[in-house]
């Protein structure tokens, strides 16, 4: 690996770039590049992952500044070679989701009867990223699927970033035309703005040869360059999203918003509370439909059973906790979305309780206690008292989707009631790996 030489004439490493230590870690918010000292601005909460890098004062001007003059050298054109050629009236996409949740998207398109084409998955390290074709009409009902995160239109996909020479190529793509054909499905802005703000948003899978605020300075100019009205600051009318992935880079508009993930119906919030696009897959997984009568015992404030009532029509809809405060926020989340809910307060574990006021439910979805705050035996015993009573209440060939840290507890604890738990995906919930396990109930 080449060594640079800093301003005392020492030698220093690629990895000791000057932004910070962690420059190439985690994400990346950037704008042009800053000439003088360096400088860090504040943490945002929305994004408590990225890192903001330094910007100049004026960053208007850097943004017009036209890219250098082009390398006299021949370069070959980027050509990104799908699977099969896109259809004339198609557009290609992107759905970001919470790590693990990628494939569940995808099933929830194919619940929606959303048909896309030429479908590509990829990890990143905090998130799943899915790209696909579909037809421009059909545009709109990607908005409905609620286990993602956020939408974006394709402008880049594929370009090959194995080193830093390869951003001259990036900095001479012709992304004007593509960006203006995004802004319809973004929408209206909501006011009515002389100039546009733009911003650029860095993501990665792993460590590169190539450094994202590198990347982020190429598209910052590149886009300046194309839209001299346009000024790069936050917060942005228009975000473009760049995730560098296996030596290639792929970028969208962002079409949405973070009200896109962040539910209107929810009352109020409590410590561990599941995040909405998360309880939405925990839905998809038990396959809804409805004729299902479906239950969450430990319901806390709602978050499954709202996304359950959001999805369609159920028999019946029962949800119980044992804290009364978090009974009543899922009240009054059940009454914003207007949808008939049967909520209670009860012990979970008490199998009297469940046959009396929801005996012969075909469909659980629960989110079991774990974490830091829980010992493992109190979990192994509330773990086997929970399924015996659930076992007793739940209709025979009934569906439990369960969710939880303790995987190795909650298979010994089904086996002890005689139940048998299969794992049906692995995903990280709030810094932790987890474990959503499917159990069937074999006994009425």
């Amino acid at each position: 690996m080449k060594a640079r030489r800093n301003s005392t004439g020492r030698s220093q490493s690629r990895s000791s770039a000057p932004y910070s230590k962690d420059s190439r870690k985690g994400d990346l918010r950037h704008g042009p590049k800053r000439n003088g000292p360096k400088r860090h601005g504040p943490k945002r909460t929305s994004r408590p992952s990225s890192i903001r890098a330094p910007v100049r004062k004026n960053a208007q001007l850097a943004a017009r500044q036209r890219p250098a003059k082009p390398d006299p050298r021949p370069i070959k054109q980027a050509v990104f070679v799908r699977p099969e050629p896109t259809a004339s009236g198609d557009i290609r996409l992107a759905l970001l989701t919470a790590p693990g949740l990628g494939p569940w998207a995808q099933r929830e398109m194919e619940l929606r009867r959303i048909v896309v084409r030429n479908i590509s998955s990829y990890r990143l390290r905090n998130h799943d990223l899915v790209t696909f074709d579909i037809a421009r009409g059909l545009a709109p009902s990607v908005r409905e699927l609620r286990v993602v995160d956020d939408l974006f239109t394709i402008i880049v996909e594929g370009f090959s970033l194995h080193e830093p020479a390869q951003l001259r190529r990036l900095g001479r793509m012709e992304l004007k035309e593509k960006i203006l054909k995004s802004l319809p499905l973004k929408g209206e802005r909501g006011n009515k703005k002389r100039a546009t703000d733009y911003w650029v948003f860095v993501k990665q899978d792993r460590d590169h040869e190539v450094y994202r605020h590198e990347v982020a300075d190429v598209l910052v100019q590149n886009i300046g360059a194309s839209f001299s009205h346009w000024r790069a600051q936050e917060p942005a009318d228009v975000e473009v999203w760049a995730f560098m992935i296996e030596g290639r880079l792929t970028a969208g508009v962002r079409l949405t918003d973070i009200s896109f993930r962040q539910r209107k119906y929810r009352a109020g919030e409590r410590p561990g509370a599941l995040r909405p696009p998360l309880a939405a897959a925990l839905v998809v997984m038990s396959d809804p439909s409805p004729e299902d009568r479906f239950i969450d015992p430990m319901c806390g404030t709602g978050t499954i059973l709202c996304e359950r009532a959001l999805w369609g029509a159920t028999e019946s809809l029962v949800g119980g906790d044992i804290d009364h405060e978090a009974i009543e926020i899922a009240r009054q989340s059940a009454k914003i979305i207007d949808r008939p809910v049967e909520l209670y307060r009860w012990d979970a574990t008490d199998e009297e309780a469940l046959i009396e006021n929801a005996a012969g439910a075909t469909v659980l979805v629960c989110n079991l206690p774990f974490g830091k705050r829980f010992e493992s035996s109190d979990l192994r015993s509330l773990y086997k008292r929970a399924l015996k009573a659930w076992r007793a209440s739940l209709a025979a060939g009934a569906r439990m989707i369960l969710l939880t840290s303790e995987r190795d507890i909650l298979r010994s604890a089904a086996l002890d009631v005689g139940l048998k738990a299969r794992t049906l995906t692995v995903l990280t919930t709030q810094g932790l790996r987890a474990t959503v396990f499917e159990v069937r109930n074999g006994k009425g």
